[in-house]
């Protein structure tokens, strides 16, 4: 509520000031009155404040009143302090020149952007931290036994049936350490949708969404975009079926697909690699991918422990073939520097670990170098883990791709 008084000053009953705590100073319309007031409450609903729960505002609401009412950063501090630990803080109206109000305001909004930004930040390096835990305990949550659940390792939308990709297939992954049957997944709101619910006392599971916002640049020169590309990391939550209640069953249920056979080769993965193009000379040496002649070398079929073994290295030399000047043309050394290598290990892996889920192949854990190699890499940079997810993603899809473009003719005719 806003009035007038006669000197023209803005009178405000409960304008908030940060994330609901509102400073303001003054007396009659004067804002160096040695007075100091402070509100709590969003939208001039107020409440009993505890001091605890103000003490992380401490810094900022003194700055603010050392502008408004002329009180030193650490007389502020000070009043604060006083204040009892229950103390219901009741409306007072005050008298703030419309000048102060506008400043006050603003500096929040900074704050509000400031500690927004360190937020989105905290998301990245909370993600690395998870990722570098599960490696420096000797496990990786993109290697699992994918041929006991055949058919039901992508992780996907349960409403929309839309897999999850990057980052979010191997979050999820992790999640159904819980024994979930099923990787469908839904939001809160979609469940309540379809008239059943998530169980009381439940938690889920935080997946990334990275939002490209198109800003308008100011300090674009002459003959330059005006706008750039910000990218926006948002989080969402979401819930495995299993923790819901009353959905309908064809939400929950999957169908039935029946193991591959773990010892022989098997026509349909040997078809997925054909039909991609790359030049794969089998029985000779090691595995690796040679880019300077463009062509993959394995070792000959026997000699791997068995065709899960033999399925999930192709798959990961495939996964740097994409990389080719002449595909994908993946150079991570502008990214990450002296890094790149097991940068590009690591993009390679988890292609690998996209493609062997698809196919329902046990992925395996690669040596204890490559492993300690990765740990350091995302202990340097924290969003070092959602490039490799992106870049992985990319590959795998550009894979798939050349399987879908060999056979629409097929199904045209």
């Amino acid at each position: 509520m806003r009035t007038r008084n006669e000197s023209g000053a803005e009178r405000h009953t409960g304008v908030g000031v940060g994330a609901g705590t509102g400073l303001f100073g003054g007396g009659e319309g004067c804002p160096s009155h040695q007075q100091f007031i402070l509100c709590a409450g969003i939208g001039g609903t107020w409440r009993e404040a505890q001091l605890r729960d103000l003490e992380p505002g401490f810094a900022g609401i003194a700055e603010y009143s050392k502008r408004i009412s002329g009180l030193s950063s650490r007389m502020a501090a000070d009043a604060i302090r006083q204040q009892p630990i229950k103390t219901v803080i009741r409306l007072i109206d005050v008298y703030v020149p419309v000048a102060y109000k506008r400043l006050v305001i603003r500096r929040a909004n900074v704050e509000a952007n400031r500690e927004e930004s360190t937020m989105k930040r905290d998301l990245y390096a909370d993600v690395s931290a998870r990722i570098i835990a599960e490696l420096e305990s000797g496990a990786a949550p993109w290697v699992k036994p994918w041929s006991a659940t055949p058919g039901r390792n992508t992780p996907c939308n349960a409403v929309t049936n839309r897999p999850y990709s990057g980052c979010n297939v191997i979050l999820l992954w992790s999640a159904r350490s819980a024994g979930y049957r099923t990787p469908r997944f839904l939001t809160f709101k979609q469940a309540l949708q379809l008239g059943g619910n998530v169980r009381k006392g439940e938690r889920g599971t935080k997946i990334y969404f990275v939002k490209q916002l198109q800003v308008r640049d100011k300090d674009a020169a002459e003959g330059e975009s005006e706008t750039r590309v910000i990218p926006m990391l948002r989080e969402y939550t979401v819930f495995n079926v299993d923790q819901c209640e009353n959905l309908p069953d064809c939400i929950v249920s999957m169908g039935e697909i029946k193991p591959r056979n773990t010892d022989q080769r098997d026509a349909t993965i040997d078809e997925f690699i054909a039909c991609s193009g790359a030049t794969v000379r089998e029985g000779f040496g090691e595995a690796y991918y040679r880019p300077g002649d463009d062509f993959i070398s394995l070792p000959r079929f026997e000699a791997f422990k068995d065709a899960a073994h033999f399925y999930a290295t192709a798959f990961h030399e495939l996964g740097h073939w994409t990389g080719h000047r002449s595909r994908l043309d993946r150079d991570l050394r502008h990214r990450f520097g002296e890094c790149a290598y097991a940068a590009e290990e690591l993009v390679a892996e988890l292609c690998a670990a996209f493609l062997c889920a698809e196919f329902s192949i046990d992925g395996d854990l690669r040596h204890a170098g490559y492993i300690q190699s990765w740990i350091g890499l995302l202990k340097a940079d924290c969003r070092a883990f959602f490039t490799a997810c992106s870049k992985a993603q990319a590959a795998a899809d550009y894979l798939r791709g050349l399987v879908l473009r060999d056979h629409q003719p097929a199904m045209a005719a």
